[in-house]
């Protein structure tokens, strides 16, 4: 009976050699274009709030919530296809890694907050009298939950898919608990250049 062997893995040091300076550029990469697209958000919401249309606090408030998520997983998706088509590049696994589970914890954090805890919304009306109403968030939880979900299952298909490098889950697990840190850093650093 044949036996098969599993497609060769890099070695340790090429792989830290390469591998490290990959994830990093990831993460300046994802970040830029988070930031970039929560600015855009931040914009798009401001611009329909000052046409002064009714109900806009409400789309305003589900358009900001959802938004960044969306971005992420539409980046998540595309870094994801740019993988598979060239799957030995390190970069490109790093990149689709990165933004897979880049905003995964923060999703998470919002879905449950908006689960267990729907805030009332206060509204001013034309008069100037204020309006407390009680917004249904129903439709942010279930756009957050498909997009927590989705991330996860992406981020588990990239490990799996990154066969060219040895111990793939711990390194993911290593990536994933150096991002914690390297997130806030490297926002501060990303964050004036892009305002």
């Amino acid at each position: 009976m044949p036996h098969f062997d599993d497609e060769p893995t890099l070695p340790t040091r090429e792989l830290l050699l390469f591998g490290i300076p990959s994830v990093i550029g990831a993460i300046i990469v994802s970040m830029l274009v988070h930031q970039f697209s929560d600015l855009v958000a931040h914009r798009l919401a401001a611009a329909s709030t000052l046409a002064g249309m009714p109900g806009n606090s409400f789309r305003r408030a589900m358009f900001e919530t959802v938004a960044a998520p969306s971005v992420t997983l539409l980046a998540a998706l595309i870094s994801f296809a740019t993988f598979l088509r060239f799957p030995k590049n390190l970069f490109l696994g790093a990149l689709a890694f990165v933004n897979a589970i880049v905003r995964l914890p923060e999703t998470v954090t919002l879905f449950i907050q908006l689960f267990f805890r729907p805030r009332p919304v206060i509204v001013q009306v034309q008069d100037g009298a204020i309006l407390s109403v009680v917004h249904n968030p129903t439709a942010e939880i279930v756009v957050l939950c498909f997009l927590s979900l989705t991330l996860l299952f992406v981020a588990v298909a990239i490990i799996h898919e990154m066969s060219s490098v040895k111990w793939k889950w711990l390194v993911a697990l290593a990536v994933y608990a150096a991002l914690i840190p390297l997130q806030p850093l490297m926002m501060k650093i990303i964050a004036p250049l892009v305002a």
